[in-house]
């Protein structure tokens, strides 16, 4: 029995020193600025001790320095619910961290509510933008606001930089969703020059996007704005999607 306590004395020890091995490697390189490769140091700290008010507000600033709100929320909060007793430097440098991200994840969400109802798209690009400017270390929100200006330059007709960033996002994501704003995008040219060359583009990047369009969400996707960009395409006309489904779809599900 003895032996036995002994053994755990020694692995529980072993334990907590590396934990405090990883706290001091963590604080070091958070006193760097090198907040990525601190925060899984920091990690590991707050797994071996969640009440440490250190390790645990360390980890939280270097999570919310590197964009991960999701790390910074679980230790946060995994700590006695998110309260400190004795607040100081520490715990106010992440209280301010903690709340710009808030507010420009706030602002993301009131983005994409715009973005959804249809014909606020500049509005909505203005918001995500100041939600990247605001929290900047989330670069997930830049390449939103990037998308979202895609929505606002076709918005306001302006369809060389609609298809000026959908080409750059394209090539930076490549993929069926991005392939399928590109062809929107080269449809407008196609319908406001009639070069046959836009068409012929357009057509290649829809037929890349139905390929790449395997999962059952992403056909419907797929399915929903190619009948779109190939009205475009066969009319010349340009609509926007509101506009879209009130002439057409809104016949279907009456004649249904």
């Amino acid at each position: 029995m003895v032996l036995i306590l002994l053994v755990v004395a020694l692995y529980n020890g072993r334990k907590y020193f590396h934990a405090g091995r990883s706290l001091y490697v963590g604080e070091r390189l958070v006193d760097e600025g090198r907040y990525q490769q601190a925060l899984p140091y920091l990690e590991e700290t707050v797994r071996v001790a969640p009440e440490s008010d250190k390790a645990v507000l360390l980890a939280g600033r270097a999570a919310l320095l590197t964009g991960r709100v999701d790390i910074a929320d679980q230790v946060l909060h995994g700590h006695s619910g998110g309260k400190f007793e004795d607040p100081d430097e520490a715990f106010r440098t992440v209280e301010v961290l903690w709340d710009k991200a808030n507010r420009a994840f706030a602002k993301a969400e009131e983005a994409s509510k715009l973005e959804q109802q249809g014909g606020h798209d500049a509005d909505a690009a203005r918001l995500m933008h100041e939600a990247a400017a605001l929290y900047p270390q989330a670069t997930n929100l830049a390449i939103a606001a990037e998308m979202y200006d895609e929505g606002a330059a076709f918005e306001r007709k302006d369809y060389d930089t609609f298809l000026s960033i959908a080409q750059r996002q394209w090539k930076l994501f490549p993929g069926p969703e991005t392939a399928g704003v590109v062809a929107s995008a080269l449809a407008c040219k196609f319908a406001v020059t009639g070069d046959e060359q836009y068409k012929k583009q357009s057509e290649e990047r829809l037929l890349e996007a139905e390929r790449g369009s395997q999962q059952p969400e992403q056909k419907k996707r797929f399915e929903e704005y190619a009948e779109r960009i190939r009205y475009r395409l066969a009319s010349r006309v340009i609509i926007d999607k509101p506009e879209y489904d009130k002439k057409f779809r809104s016949q279907k599900t009456s004649a249904e």
